[in-house]
């Protein structure tokens, strides 16, 4: 009975404690209720709402908060080149994709049989929709761009309406030996 009597005075002793357990947490750690504050060993901190929650922050020696730096990142965008319907016989195209943020685009084919992805081109395999997805993933001062997708129509070759292509051409006709054909010209 004695060791239960002491077990109990040690559990109300160690509940009447103020908010040690608190203060004892370091700049970083959360805490329960922002603008509260607590000593830990001589340094006063001030729980702080962040990004990233509530946290104790150390305060400065007339109880404001100590300023804490944190980096926030830029927003970057993807500039999609104009792109319309393209002749199959030109075999590639260059592939003008930039990022606002100046980093690597990477592209991927959506329509693999139609068209793929070569460094920074795309070959034209045959006739139908081509569609290109751009992306860029960020870096330490850049968030990711939202994706974009290029899409144009991969064309059959085009056929002049004149007849250019065959003003050169000649006709013969093997005429066999003896036979005299006269002109109506």
């Amino acid at each position: 009975m004695k060791r239960a009597g002491s077990s109990i005075v040690l559990i109300l002793l160690l509940a009447t404690i103020p908010s040690v357990a608190q203060a004892k947490g370091i700049a970083g750690t959360k805490c329960a209720k922002a603008g509260a504050t607590a000593n830990s060993s001589g340094t006063k901190y001030q729980c702080t709402k962040t990004s990233k929650g509530l946290i104790w922050a150390k305060a400065n020696v007339s109880g404001k908060q100590t300023s804490t730096s944190t980096v926030s990142k830029l927003t970057q965008s993807i500039n999609v080149p104009q792109v319309k319907n393209v002749d199959i016989t030109i075999g590639e195209i260059q592939a003008a994709f930039s990022a606002s943020s100046k980093l690597p685009v990477q592209l991927q084919t959506r329509t693999p049989l139609v068209c793929a992805v070569q460094a920074n081109s795309i070959e034209l395999l045959q006739t139908g929709t081509c569609s290109i997805a751009a992306s860029q993933a960020g870096s330490e001062g850049f968030l990711p761009a939202a994706p974009v997708t290029l899409t144009f129509d991969v064309i059959p070759p085009t056929i002049t309406s004149d007849n250019a292509l065959f003003d050169e051409v000649q006709t013969f006709i093997r005429v066999p030996k003896g036979t005299n054909y006269a002109s109506d010209t």
